[in-house]
């Protein structure tokens, strides 16, 4: 039952949404995206890590910089780099493949639904990142980033979805072989069915931005505080927010590569987890055995299958398929009858127990290789998204790790069956798709 509104969303004109629209960066900022910056006066990174144009002002650093990025969004439209509704909408945002569309209804969300789990959560946050962002918002006003939320598929969502999507796009743009478009609901009615629709939606959940989530809570709940005239409407009392339907989410895994064997010879640590997992050598990476990804990918005739309760492993220049064993306590696990792709759906009473990268955690990393907390474990890296296992498996061949461990991806279902039970996952469980760039709506909370 999240409660959603209109807002008056913040966007590139269409002529210059090419040059704002921009990946997020890794921060400290490389020389490169600083070359960047400079090279571009309208990319979005002017109102995220702006390069202040004094360096001799009195104040810190994050000061500068925040009081520098607020003063370029007004820059951005005064030059009509941007534009802003002057009417509350709600969007759609699209991901389109040949063979695939992910649509979600772009809105802002009232911060109580994060507090009182209405939006349900499944990780835990950082007070120092918290700290930065809501620092950030404080400064500048500046809500770019949306929260990613799903959503169980509801049919009268999905009727206006594909309603309002046979309206002329307001941008629309190509990156890495997908289209991209942002669509406004304009129509007081489907405003009102949609709201209406989410408002009915028994719980949903939060799939991507627990620190954008948090932060932008704890911001608002500062700011009805020191508000003597505050009536609930206000723009702080939301944070933006991209719901797409569950089914409609591309979940890949986190591979995880580790630096060393723990002490142990190859053979040592082969025969270690050959209690647990039978050990088949294969002749390329086992690929997840999905016919045709949401992306459009479909693995090699001769790849090597991967199963959820299964892993991939990478060593001395060897890939091999792990396979459980029965005896070892899996009958906890069994073949879900809808899951299709052999997903395995836990019957145990702790979902968090029934996940894949539990398993690994407690079967192999942490008895055999002594990787007792993979939050802070430095032995310990994880590459998620579009990494590829033949890169990965570079990284071993060239002595940066020694094992490689590839997983099949976590499931909705998995995910949503953790955040009922009020339960949180392991570190680097999912990476969702799509990951979205800055600039394609932003949310002015001042």
């Amino acid at each position: 039952m999240p409660r959603i509104k209109a807002f008056c969303g913040i966007r590139p004109a269409k002529e210059w949404a090419d040059r704002v629209i921009t990946v997020p960066p890794d921060f400290p900022l490389d020389e490169a995206v600083v070359t960047h910056l400079k090279k571009n006066p309208c990319s979005f990174l002017h109102l995220v890590a702006p390069v202040p144009d004094n360096e001799f002002m009195q104040g810190s650093r994050d000061a500068l910089v925040y009081r520098q990025a607020g003063e370029n969004l007004q820059t951005f439209l005064e030059n009509g780099y941007l534009l802003c509704d002057q009417d509350p909408c709600l969007y759609l945002y699209s991901v389109e493949t040949p063979v695939s569309r992910q649509t979600g209804v772009w809105a802002v969300t009232l911060f109580d639904d994060y507090l009182n789990n209405t939006i349900r959560k499944h990780e835990y946050t950082r007070v120092e990142r918290e700290n930065g962002i809501a620092d950030y918002l404080r400064q500048t006003g500046i809500d770019a980033n949306p929260v990613l939320i799903a959503y169980r598929s509801h049919p009268e969502i999905e009727e206006v979805i594909a309603r309002s999507l046979e309206h002329p796009p307001l941008l629309s743009f190509e990156k890495g072989g997908k289209i991209h478009t942002l669509h406004a609901v304009r129509e007081a009615g489907d405003i009102r069915l949609l709201i209406r629709y989410f408002g009915d939606l028994p719980a949903s959940y939060l799939a991507d931005g627990h620190h954008r989530a948090a932060a932008l809570s704890s911001y608002g709940v500062e700011r009805r505080k020191f508000d003597f005239k505050h009536s609930g409407n206000e723009e702080y009392n939301y944070f933006s927010s991209i719901y797409f339907s569950a089914g409609s989410l591309e979940i890949k895994p986190f591979q995880r590569l580790v630096n060393d064997l723990n002490g142990l010879t190859p053979g040592d640590f082969m025969d270690a987890i050959s209690k647990d997992f039978i050990i088949e050598p294969v002749s390329a990476a086992p690929e997840t055995g999905f016919p045709v990804t949401t992306a459009g990918w479909r693995p090699g005739a001769n790849s090597p299958v991967l199963k959820a309760g299964h892993f991939g492993m990478y060593l001395a220049g060897h890939w091999y398929l792990l396979s459980p064993v029965e005896s070892a306590g899996n009958s906890g696990y069994k073949a879900s009858s809808d899951a299709g792709n052999g997903l395995l759906t836990g019957t145990g009473s702790d979902p968090v127990e029934q996940l894949d990268v539990t398993r690994l955690q407690e079967r192999i990393l942490g008895p055999v290789l002594g990787i007792d907390d993979p939050r802070t474990d430095e032995r310990l890296r994880f590459s998620g998204g579009t990494a590829s296992s033949v890169t990965l498996a570079g990284e071993v061949d060239a002595g940066k790790a020694s094992v490689l461990f590839t997983l099949f991806p976590t499931s909705i279902d998995q995910l949503m069956e953790v955040a009922d039970a009020g339960m949180v996952m392991p570190p680097k469980s999912t990476w969702f798709e799509p990951k979205l760039d800055l600039g394609i709506l932003t949310h002015f909370i001042d």
